[in-house]
């Protein structure tokens, strides 16, 4: 059988997001109507509990009892969703490659394996790519290294791989206070995920906005030229860094705890960098 590019890396992620390592056990995933309904954009993706694959639809709430896979039903307009992952959905098949880039992410410097950091960053990863609404988890993926090349960035070529480019938006948290910058959060309107690549030693002076969007809190955006409107994110948010951010206006540790940190402990000697390292990933 010849495989979608990221069929065996979509099923895996997909997979994780039963482990509810990151997801409150008490948030449904199924199909619930909001004091927002009026809005035509929270009409259409109100159907949190499905994923939209190439080769059919995946009902988070429908699994099977025997294997512990989710049952795929075929493609119907009664499915009213934009988002799609670009892959098929295959249960049974393997992805070493990617496997072996997320474990060497989770390694120590002892070289163990951190299986439940592993397991969050997939989980996260899965929830971005579903339709659930990911700031339900009040959490943000911190991945942080104390040096670079450590190949953290490579995820984000992942995602984009299955939930295309026009689903993401690179926005700096440190930036989206500032001036004309406020600009910046009306690229957020329909994506699954906010992401920052390569930050070293970041500094956020006014975390307000950062703190609303992944508190689940309805923000104003504001167009250039262009009448205000609130708005409730319901993407993830990556941030790629060189040390943890500092936030300097929180008096306590309330940011902080918006943080899931996945601390990375080993940077790839040069002679073990593979540049082909992403093309290889969406080949399984």
């Amino acid at each position: 059988m010849i495989h979608m590019p990221f069929t065996i890396i979509a099923a895996n992620i997909i997979e994780f997001m039963n482990s509810s390592c990151i997801l409150p056990s008490n948030i449904s995933l199924s199909t619930t109507s909001s004091k927002h309904s009026n809005n035509k954009r929270n009409y259409i993706e109100k159907n949190k509990q499905f994923v939209i694959c190439n080769n059919g639809v995946l009902d988070l709430n429908d699994i099977d009892g025997e294997t512990g896979t989710f049952n795929l039903k075929p493609h119907s307009p009664r499915y009213k969703m934009t988002t799609q992952i670009h892959a098929d959905y295959d249960p049974a098949a393997e992805c070493p490659i990617f496997m072996q880039y997320i474990s060497e992410l989770c390694t120590d410097q002892d070289g163990k394996v951190d299986t439940e950091s592993m397991a969050m960053v997939q989980e996260y990863c899965g929830l971005i790519i579903s339709n659930i609404n990911v700031m339900k988890t009040k959490k943000s993926l911190v991945m942080s290294s104390r040096e670079g090349n450590s190949g953290k960035s490579q995820l984000f070529k992942v995602l984009e791989f299955l939930i295309g480019d026009d689903k993401m938006v690179n926005i700096s948290i440190s930036e989206m206070n500032r001036g004309e910058n406020r600009f910046s959060l009306a690229n957020i309107v329909g994506k699954r995920l906010i992401y920052q690549p390569d930050g070293t030693d970041i500094v956020i002076k006014d975390s307000s906005i950062f703190k609303q969007l992944v508190g689940a809190d309805r923000i104003t955006i504001e167009g250039k030229g262009q009448n205000t409107f609130d708005y409730q994110f319901k993407g993830g948010v990556i941030i790629a860094c060189n040390g943890i951010p500092t936030f300097s206006d929180d008096k306590g540790n309330h940011v902080f705890e918006r943080l899931l940190v996945l601390p990375i402990m080993r940077s790839i000697p040069i002679e073990k960098r593979d540049p082909d390292i992403a093309d290889k990933m969406e080949k399984e």
